[in-house]
């Protein structure tokens, strides 16, 4: 590998552990001669993001979930949405967490006191 091609997949890999992935998406159209020849490496990257997603959000908007994939189109969103068990809402959010969070139950606190 060449020394640029090295630094090249340095920065997009930061850019990915650094959760920049609208720029990530941007910056690796540029470097299309690095990737292309990586077989199945942007459903890898998806794959990635969906899992970062589920551990990062509840829910949320499509829009900003098909700017987060890299601007899938309907069919892919709909099939990545199928795939990682999530549920698309009726006010276009996609419900990503995993389970609902259990309502806290309070606590009943008995304080004895000793007055001598």
């Amino acid at each position: 590998l060449r020394e640029d091609s090295v630094s090249t997949a340095i920065y997009l890999a930061d850019l990915l552990e650094t959760c920049y992935f609208t720029r990530f998406w941007t910056e690796v159209v540029t470097f299309n001669e690095l990737t292309q020849s990586l077989k199945g490496f942007e459903n890898a990257v998806r794959q990635y993001v969906c899992q970062v997603i589920t551990i990062t959000f509840q829910s949320i908007p499509s829009s900003q979930l098909v700017e987060q994939l890299g601007n899938v189109s309907d069919e892919q969103l709909e099939a990545l949405i199928e795939a990682n068990s999530w549920k698309k809402q009726a006010d276009g959010t996609v419900f990503v967490g995993k389970k609902e969070a259990p309502a806290s139950k309070p606590k009943k606190l008995v304080e004895q006191l000793d007055l001598d």
